[in-house]
Parts: C-alpha cells; sequence; structure tokens
C-alpha cells in the first residue's frame, strides 16, 4: 500500500500535469492591435449597421450596451458577451448577434507572435443621419 505522503505527491504531480498549459494570454494592448478589414472606420461603420428594433431608437438608449469579445490568433471574434449590465436583454442579444457575424480580423501580433486580443466597444443605438454625420466628421 502507498504511504499518505506519496499519495499526495503523486495527486499532486498528475493535477499538475492535467492543467491546460496551452491556454494563451489574452491581452488588451499589444505591439500591433488586430485589425478589421477596411480599418477603424470601417468597424465603426460597422457597428452602426446593428439592426434594432424601433423601439429602441429613443435617446435613452444611447450607448447603453457594451460588448465585450476577442479577436484569436487567426483572428476570429470569440468570447462575446455584454460587459455592462442591462436591463434590456433583448438589446444585448442583439448587439451580441451583430458581432458574431463579424468578418475576419487581421490578428494581433505581441512580440511578433500572434496573440489573443480583448476588446469592449459601445454599440451605437442611434443612427447617424446626414447632418449628424457631416458634424462628426464622417
Amino acid at each position: 500500500m502507498l504511504s499518505k505522503p506519496f499519495t499526495f505527491v503523486l495527486f499532486l504531480i498528475l493535477w499538475i500535469f492535467s492543467i491546460d498549459v496551452t491556454a494563451q494570454k489574452i491581452y488588451t494592448i499589444a505591439e500591433e492591435m488586430p485589425e478589421y478589414p477596411g480599418g477603424e472606420m470601417a468597424l465603426y461603420e460597422y457597428l452602426y449597421e446593428v439592426p434594432f428594433p424601433e423601439k429602441y431608437k429613443s435617446p435613452e438608449y444611447k450607448n447603453k450596451i457594451k460588448v465585450q469579445f476577442q479577436i484569436d490568433t487567426a483572428g476570429n471574434v470569440q468570447n462575446i458577451g455584454v460587459k455592462n449590465q442591462t436591463d434590456n436583454d433583448e438589446l444585448g442579444l442583439i448587439a451580441i448577434e451583430h458581432i458574431e457575424k463579424m468578418p475576419q480580423w487581421k490578428p494581433g501580433i505581441h512580440l511578433g507572435k500572434k496573440v489573443i486580443v480583448q476588446y469592449v466597444l459601445p454599440i451605437p443605438f442611434e443612427r447617424l443621419t446626414p447632418k449628424n454625420k457631416k458634424r462628426k466628421g464622417k
């Protein structure tokens, strides 16, 4: 029969080797940040295309939802969720569905290696009209 200290050490060794050593660090800033196809302006144009019901077009919903997601080492969007608490689950689901449909990004690079980068972006539940597009310099 094995002694208790030996059994404990054996258990500890097996547990250590069962840990996923492939887990990668998640960055919020990298030397080269991931890039949305077409650049930052194209990203914001995409965010402004979020389809949402007419009932949410009032100012009280402006930038109420912040979506958190990651761009993996292949440039895919993953681990999408609502960052801020909201009393409206429907808006959160609409925002998540829109982010899920994003095209593949150019992945982030840090110290010469592709890395996972986390983003938090506000979803603009408002519409830019030609007047305020001009005012905002677009």
